[in-house]
């Protein structure tokens, strides 16, 4: 027997004073109302109403259970309430400015599917670690210094590229005739402003004959994507971003960079739900590539 169905029935009833009517509230028929109330009567050793009248009647036996059954049905209903409320609440993350919009997008409606409102912040390297921090947010996509839920290999983006020719820089070297101003740039997102990226990025070019003045790091990507597209500029990003700026993409010859991303929580049993909500979905949102793994 599912007692809290039949206590919930047993407050119908006595309320409404009426089996047939205590019946219709919890929608069931009225045979199956009479066999749960004497089971319960039979559970707990004495009869609930008085069924000698035409109206039923609490006997002084149920008028003693009624108001600890009436809290049962309210806590159950409280409890109901809670996990409801626990299910769909919005979960904010904040996310690297740069994610593409679509594939993001794509992970809020498959956290929804499976349960989850998860709502996107989007925020630079430092500010997202912050936001964690200060409890600005639930959860954050932050740098991975190790075990990272995603990673993302990083080339140069740039308008004569192809995957299958890795990009060498030495031919960026700047002639003794140029000045500054008409140095070929290579560009680095904030995002991938760290040693392990950009300063990596910075020695491999130095190795190649670059000046450290030609590996800039750009406030914007369009501006960045723009200069590439019309000129022998290149950008540090990932595949999918070329792919979004129209440019081409090519790994780097002799140096292997990838962007390592973890989601971070201030519960972890947040981290736990959005990873199995929609950890493929951020993936590809940050630029995970799936069918050249």
């Amino acid at each position: 027997m599912d007692v809290t169905a039949a206590v919930r029935l047993f407050a119908a009833v006595a309320r409404r004073g009426s089996f047939s009517a205590g019946a219709a509230e919890c929608g069931i028929p009225q045979p199956v109302a009479s066999r749960r109330i004497a089971a319960l009567e039979a559970r707990w050793g004495d009869r609930l109403f008085d069924r000698t009248t035409r109206q039923v009647g609490l006997t002084e036996f149920g008028k003693a259970m009624l108001p600890v059954a009436a809290r049962l049905v309210s806590a159950v209903d409280d409890l109901d309430a809670v996990a409801e409320s626990a299910r769909v609440a919005t979960v904010s993350i904040a996310v690297p400015h740069e994610v593409a919009p679509a594939e993001l997008a794509r992970a809020v409606a498959r956290a929804e599917t499976a349960g989850l409102r998860i709502a996107p912040i989007g925020a630079g390297r430092a500010e997202r670690d912050d936001l964690l921090r200060i409890g600005g947010v639930a959860a954050a996509v932050v740098t991975a210094v190790q075990a990272p839920d995603w990673s993302v290999p990083l080339g140069v983006g740039g308008a004569d590229l192809t995957p299958t020719h890795p990009a060498r820089l030495s031919p960026l070297r700047p002639h003794r005739s140029e000045a500054p101003a008409e140095w070929t740039r290579v560009h680095v997102q904030p995002e991938d402003d760290l040693d392990a990226l950009g300063g990596e990025l910075r020695k491999h070019a130095v190795n190649a004959g670059l000046s450290p003045a030609q590996i800039v790091v750009t406030r914007s990507a369009a501006v960045a994507a723009a200069d590439a597209l019309v000129s022998s500029a290149l950008v540090l990003c990932s595949r999918a971003e070329a792919t979004r700026w129209g440019l081409g993409w090519a790994p780097i010859h002799d140096l292997a960079l990838a962007r390592d991303h973890r989601l971070e929580a201030r519960d972890r049993a947040v981290r736990d739900r959005v990873i199995a909500a929609c950890a493929e979905e951020i993936g590809r949102a940050l630029g995970v590539e799936t069918e050249h793994r």
